[in-house]
């Protein structure tokens, strides 16, 4: 079996390649135009990279779910991939949902601000046309009264 530090190390490797890997997969993810499609990808992605799972009950060590997954589906024939597949798949499943609530949330909120802020905008400019036309009309009517300076003339 492997030291705590060779574990730990192992697991440093494990996460940079993955970041690489989800960095790659940023990049080619950015073609795509849509943004539902494009951050559901990505999310599945990040999700079967980093999903840990034990690899027996006796050890208290973990590795990446989808090579478990992968590894008992190839030669564990009675449990197969449900031992470390069906996590995988609920927990995807779970970033799913999680992502549309929030995505959906957060839509709602930001129109909900912009209806708001455009309201505002609109009853600003009315009031600033209120505003001018009165500025308008007391130019127009001229001064009330002359401005002299005090001493009566004559």
């Amino acid at each position: 079996m492997f030291s705590a530090s060779e574990y730990f190390i192992g697991w440093l490797f494990y996460i940079a390649a993955s970041i690489g890997l989800l960095i790659v997969w940023w990049r080619i993810t950015a073609l795509i135009i849509f943004t539902i499609p494009r951050d559901v990808l990505r999310l599945l992605a990040a999700a079967l990279l980093l999903i840990p799972f034990p690899v027996s009950d006796a050890t208290g060590m973990l590795a990446p779910a989808f090579i478990m997954s992968l590894l008992e589906a190839m030669f564990v024939r009675e449990a197969g991939f449900t031992r470390a597949g069906v996590p995988v798949i609920l927990f995807s499943l779970l970033t799913l949902i999680v992502y549309a609530g929030l995505n959906f949330g957060l839509k709602r909120v930001l129109q909900k601000r912009q209806a708001k802020k455009a309201q505002n905008e609109k009853e600003l400019s009315a009031h600033e046309e209120l505003l001018e036309e009165h500025d308008k009309a007391s130019q127009a009517d001229g001064p009330t009264h002359q401005q002299g300076d005090g001493f009566a003339k004559g």
